[in-house]
Order: C-alpha cells, then structure tokens, then sequence
C-alpha cells in the first residue's frame, strides 16, 4: 500500500511537471501540493507501521525495520527534491 502511494505521488509530480511545461502553473502547483500532502501521509504511516512492527516484535528486528524505512524516507526524500528542482527549472 505505502509503495502505491509512493507511485500516486510520484505520478503526481510528474503531471505537475507537464502542466507547468504546458503553462498551466496554477494546476501544477496545486498537484504538487498535493502530492506533497500525500509524501506526508505516506512518512507518517511508514513511522507508525515501524512502531507497530516494532511493539509486535518486540524489539527484536526493530532497529533494522526501523533502519531501513529510515533509507526509504531518505530515498524518497532525495526523490522530492529532485522532482521539485526539475519543476522549478521549467
């Protein structure tokens, strides 16, 4: 499910991208916002899937699971900042 989002925003970003190439700067902005809204919702369920899993495995495998979704907002980060530059280009 995080990763269809992921996908979601992605798509998102790119549309934006089209319409600000295509001078359509109001609805491109108001993609990116959106997509924005949705990369914080995903942040925030991936921080609450890693308590969970966290709580369910009793700390055990935490740290990595945690580790781990820590690279992916770190990837997805550098992602949006990429995106967002590439925007900001056109």
């Amino acid at each position: 499910m995080l990763e269809a989002a992921s996908r979601r925003i992605l798509y998102l970003r790119v549309a934006a991208q089209n319409l600000k190439q295509a001078e359509a700067h109001d609805l491109a902005l108001q993609l990116m916002e959106k997509a924005e809204a949705m990369d914080r919702d995903v942040q925030e369920g991936k921080k609450r899937l890693a308590a969970e899993m966290q709580k369910v495995h009793g700390g055990d495998s935490g740290p990595n699971i945690l580790r781990e979704l820590k690279e992916e907002i770190e990837r997805l980060r550098a992602e949006v900042k990429e995106l967002r530059q590439k925007v900001e280009k056109r």
